[in-house]
């Protein structure tokens, strides 16, 4: 009988606990389930193709045990389809099993990763912990620090501080009232790469002051600093045997990147209004003095030199509303070389890096088109015959047109169509891994129609056709096919769940 007591105080603890959280806890996420279908038909060779499945389930619990105190966390769940089938549920199994004979790959990492190129990895993760964090909130909310695994958001655009990605950061933010807003300066500490506890000098480590104005509704003005420093001992990645990425052991390294981003909407008459949209990023220092430099043939090391990553890039847009008829939104997008573009002016043992290309930091959700969807800077180089040719800006171009008067015809229903127009000034010659090829052309354009359906006010249903044509050689990772003409064909359809 005490044994059967002790049990029901224990459950009633038990349930008594569940309960009190379940009160308090917050849940959001998504799942998204993907098709895409793409095919590279180059001028001179044969298609290839990559055809695939796959979904993904993100969820965000959110656990407030008081007005100063919560708990966060987020787990995911994310699978190409096609490559395992699970049995058992319940008590009937309890443990599920494959029972298609497919092992799953877990690739490099099971982590928050999310990859949906097939030629890379093939995650089949039944369940990921990808953040877990604390909220610390005093005077009255105005202050706030964060700590732990924390999920970022895109910073601006997100075109050169890439997407949503998780860092193992302490945050402290102030809110005040300021010039009819908020004003919320932040300071950011994040632990980037500690190799070894017993060796600090081989640690990465960032640190991010910024300063937000926000006027909902009307404007967001905002500009963050983010310092970069790399420890002495600092090496990693490997190449042919050869840290790709260190410093010689000696002395450690610094850079620095300065970003800026304002948006301001004006309404007028008629339901019409514009919102100037303009990024511009810089950076400068070195990122390691001792690395395995690629300065010559592809894949042909020359050499150990510090990397210089100075660059600057800017965005330009404008969201142009037409009282829910059509939404106009002009975009160029720019790319610096490098710091020193001319090569009579390089340093023999320094490498020149643009790190901060558009889409290239973090593998950003921001994308220029479906086809083309990285933008990266022209280095200096040398033709065939062994002379100097400076580095070209890179560049690109879009126009994008939505079709809100569909949603009073078919409520729900939205359309787009986009035309992308990309390059680099100036044409050169340079190595690549056939050899040496000219640059011809360094032009791609990319045209493409977008179809969506709410369902309702949590789900969301889209196709997208993208046709692209590229010049003789270009730098879109995405597209990238060197010293062949190429014409590539896209279709994605997306089903969405937000909650």
């Amino acid at each position: 009988m005490r044994r059967l007591l002790s049990l029901v105080v224990a459950l009633v603890l038990v349930m008594g606990t569940v309960s009190v959280f379940a009160a308090s806890a917050e849940w959001s996420g998504f799942y998204e389930l993907q098709y895409r279908s793409i095919s590279k038909d180059p001028k001179n060779s044969k298609a290839t193709y990559d055809t695939y499945m796959a979904h993904k389930l993100e969820l965000y619990p959110s656990f407030k045990l008081s007005d100063n105190v919560t708990v966060k966390a987020g787990f995911f769940w994310q699978d190409y389809m096609g490559k395992v089938r699970y049995f058992g549920a319940g008590e009937s199994v309890f443990i599920s099993e494959d029972s298609g004979g497919h092992q799953p790959n877990f690739g490099n990492a099971n982590d928050s990763g999310y990859s949906l190129a097939p030629t890379t990895t093939d995650y089949n993760a039944v369940l990921g912990v990808s953040s877990a964090s604390v909220s610390l909130s005093f005077l009255e909310g105005a202050l706030g620090i964060d700590a732990g695994r924390i999920k970022v958001a895109p910073w601006g655009t997100g075109a050169f501080f890439g997407s949503s990605f998780f860092a193992d950061r302490v945050v402290v933010s102030y809110k005040t009232p300021a010039l009819g807003g908020l004003l919320i300066p932040v300071f950011i500490y994040e632990r980037r790469n500690d190799f070894n506890h017993t060796t600090p000098a081989d640690n990465f480590w960032q640190w991010n002051l910024a300063a937000i104005h926000l006027k909902p509704g009307t404007s967001l003005m905002a500009i963050v600093f983010n310092g970069n420093h790399l420890g002495k001992r600092y090496a990693a990645n490997q190449f042919l045997g050869n840290p790709v990425l260190a410093n010689d052991k000696k002395d450690s390294t610094f850079y620095l990147v300065a970003d800026a981003y304002i948006d301001y909407k004006i309404k007028m008459d008629g339901g019409l209004s514009i919102k100037p949209i303009f990024e511009i990023a810089y950076g400068t220092g070195t990122i390691v003095n001792d690395a395995w430099n690629l300065v010559g043939a592809y894949g042909t090391p020359a050499g150990m030199n510090e990397i210089d990553a100075s660059f600057l890039n800017f965005i330009l847009k404008a969201e142009i509303a037409m009282n829910k008829l059509v939404t106009i939104i002009p975009e160029i997008g720019m790319v610096s070389g490098t710091k020193k573009t001319k090569m009579d002016g390089l340093d023999p043992k320094t490498a020149y890096n643009n790190p901060f290309g558009i889409n290239q930091f973090c593998g950003g959700t921001f994308t220029i088109g479906n086809i083309i969807g990285s933008l990266m800077s022209d280095a200096a180089g040398v033709d065939e015959n062994g002379k100097a040719v400076d580095g070209k800006w890179s560049y690109y171009g879009k126009l994008d047109v939505e079709v809100d008067l569909l949603d009073t015809v078919v409520k729900g229903l939205g359309a787009n169509v986009y035309f992308v127009y990309a390059g680099t000034f100036g044409s050169k010659r340079d190595q690549n891994a056939t050899g040496t090829v000219k640059f011809d052309s360094l032009i791609a354009w990319e045209a493409g129609l977008g179809l969506s359906y709410q369902i309702d006010s949590f789900t969301t249903f889209g196709i997208d056709l993208a046709m692209s044509k590229t010049g003789k050689a270009e730098r879109w990772g995405s597209t990238s096919a060197a010293n062949q003409k190429r014409t590539d064909l896209y279709m994605g359809t997306d089903l969405t769940v937000k909650f």
